[in-house]
């Protein structure tokens, strides 16, 4: 699903995600998915590329496998990961119940992409809330 609709809050939530992908130049999508993999948005700066949308919906499940078994092995609560694949970087977020993934250009600026994280996590939580209800 692309955010070509903009209806509700999935209206809003595009123009959140489009607002954050110019903000980090290297950054081609940004996309939300379930636990499991299920795309709910996804908002890409070109056309979407098969290739890069199952990089992000085949990582989005192993992330949040990684999380729990961390948390559960008392290794710490992770805010993110980053994974190197298919001549991209991959920074992948969970916000409560969902997993925002980050494809960037393989030489991303991860520093600069790092200084919006939190930001983004912290407007994306009230979406969360609005999901759930």
């Amino acid at each position: 699903m692309s955010s070509s609709s903009s209806s509700g809050g999935e209206g809003n939530l595009g123009a959140v995600l489009r607002r954050f992908l110019n903000l980090i130049q290297d950054a081609r999508v940004i996309s939300i998915c379930t636990t499991e993999g299920a795309e709910l948005l996804t908002e890409a700066r070109l056309v979407l590329t098969p290739e890069d949308a199952h990089t992000i919906s085949s990582l989005a499940p192993s992330f949040s496998t990684s999380i729990d078994q961390s948390s559960r092995l008392g290794l710490g609560g992770s805010q993110y990961a980053i994974t190197w694949a298919a001549n991209s970087v991959v920074l992948q977020t969970k916000v409560e119940s969902l997993i925002v993934s980050i494809l960037m250009d393989e030489h991303a600026n991860l520093g600069i992409v790092e200084e919006h994280v939190g930001a983004l996590r912290a407007i994306l939580k009230p979406f969360c809330a609005f999901e759930s209800s």
